[in-house]
């Protein structure tokens, strides 16, 4: 019987200095997810989601404003900080308090505040300091806020727990549509930049206070502009540059998006916006319910990158989503010639039916409810 203790005792010895073994060595070090696609980072896990995701939310358009940054600024990061050698991390450095210690936004303290005396970090203009706007210099209320927002990103080299930061990427969203009181007024891409690369050297200061960033550490700066017109179109990036010696070179960036189909898209893209317009006209005849179709072409340096489209439709049994998403899968790859990301989303009063997604490649696939 002792015996039989004896070999049970030893076992659960075993067990317990396996287990510890196994857990002393994932102490040391994180995982990270596997790529979906090559063009993407590996994500570090247990995930750690910033402070100030739900600050971003609560001063933006909304989520969808919210994924277009983060998803834009892992884009242009990818191009400085190679996704075979670095993995990614939600930022931590800059928390909610960081950037905004009160909850009443137009009273701020933080990056995202009014500079004054008692916040001399704030990198939004002095109240009734001036500002060019439109080609005016306009006195500053405090209804007035050309920064919004920074998102950010971290790139680290190494899985161990104890890895130093690499690298930093930010997207400082910037509001190019205000009121002075009198009238609406709209800030020009030049005059924005103006603005930015005023208060760049205020932000690195603040940067560089933060105790994981160091000399060595890689810092990106982009800068987002939020649309100022249709609430259906997104904001686009409007320049980068890479921190050197404490100064950033900003880089211009040409997007744009536009409504799909429309004349700023006929200037742009003639065929794409013929053939949109020839779409909408062929989905009525098919469908005898009620169905429209609407959306939005990007475009960097003129080129067309992507397409997403938006169906709305009543339809009333699952035969009438197989026949439209089939018509939709025949149809879709010849709006353009051009090698470019398309997305469809079929919608039934606000309820996704189906997505389909064709890829540079022209490979179509489909998720029907």
């Amino acid at each position: 019987m002792n015996l039989i203790n004896m070999k049970y005792k030893w076992l659960l010895l075993l067990v317990t200095a396996l287990f510890i073994s196994g857990c002393g060595s994932d102490d040391n070090e994180k995982k990270a997810t596997e790529r979906i696609s090559d063009e993407q980072y590996q994500i570090v896990f247990p995930y750690e989601s910033s402070d100030a995701r739900n600050l971003h939310i609560e001063y933006n358009r909304g989520e969808n404003d919210v994924m277009d940054v983060s998803k834009g600024l892992m884009k242009i990061s990818g191009e400085y900080f190679d996704v075979n050698d670095y993995y990614l991390q939600d930022g931590q450095l800059l928390t909610r308090d960081i950037l905004a210690t009160n909850t009443y936004y137009h009273d701020y303290k933080g990056l995202l505040g009014f500079k004054s005396k008692k916040n001399p970090a704030g990198l939004n203009p002095e109240v009734n300091s001036y500002l060019k706007v439109d080609g005016k210099k306009i006195k500053v209320n405090k209804q007035m806020i050309p920064i919004v927002d920074i998102f950010e990103q971290d790139f680290y080299n190494s899985l161990s727990k104890k890895a130093d930061l690499k690298a930093l990427s930010l997207a400082i969203v910037v509001n190019p549509t205000f009121d002075n009181g009198k009238e609406k007024l709209v800030m020009s891409n030049q005059e924005l930049m103006t603005y930015i690369k005023k208060v760049t050297p205020s932000l690195l200061k603040s940067l560089r206070k933060l105790s994981k960033i160091n000399d060595d550490t890689k810092i990106l700066i982009t800068v987002y502009k939020a649309s100022s017109g249709d609430d259906y179109l997104p904001g686009t990036f409007i320049a980068k540059g890479l921190v050197d010696d404490q100064k950033v070179e900003y880089e211009k960036i040409n997007e744009k998006w536009v409504i799909l189909p429309s004349s700023e898209l006929n200037q742009l893209d003639e065929s794409l916006n013929k053939n949109m317009i020839s779409l909408q006209k062929s989905l009525t005849q098919f469908l005898p319910t009620n169905t429209s179709i609407i959306g939005k072409a990007k475009f960097n340096d003129d080129e067309l990158v992507s397409i997403d489209l938006d169906v709305n439709t009543e339809i009333k049994n699952y035969d009438e989503i197989v026949g439209l998403c089939q018509y939709l899968k025949e149809k879709i790859p010849h709006l353009t010639k051009t090698n470019c990301d398309i997305i469809v989303r079929v919608e039934n009063n606000n309820e996704t039916l189906a997505m389909l997604e064709i890829n540079k490649q022209g490979q179509v696939n489909i998720i029907m409810k």
